[in-house]
């Protein structure tokens, strides 16, 4: 089976082209991974914010919801203590009439 050769890249001239500009390849692989590590170093940057703003919300809503509870709890609270107290007062005012 004949070998197919590509009219569009020529692995000598690739060979040659590569070894007469090793230096500048290095330096643009050097320059395209500070950029991605800059690009990626961003973007975890704006994720953490995200993530910090998120979980101050959470806190707040927690701390809104616990003020909440409590203030329910106590008129609960405040609203037996008063029934009971109105059970305890009918029967003796009873007496008295």
């Amino acid at each position: 089976m004949k070998e197919k050769i590509s009219k569009w890249f020529s692995f000598p001239i690739f060979k040659e082209s590569f070894k007469s500009n090793f230096l500048s390849f290095i330096c643009v692989g050097i320059g395209n991974a500070l950029i991605a590590f800059v690009v990626i170093l961003i973007l975890s940057t704006l994720s953490l914010n995200a993530t910090k703003q998120s979980m101050q919300n959470m806190f707040n809503t927690a701390k809104m919801e616990h003020t909440l509870k409590q203030g329910s709890v106590g008129a609960y609270i405040a609203f037996k203590e008063g029934i009971n107290a109105y059970e305890n007062v009918i029967p003796e005012a009873e007496n008295y009439l």
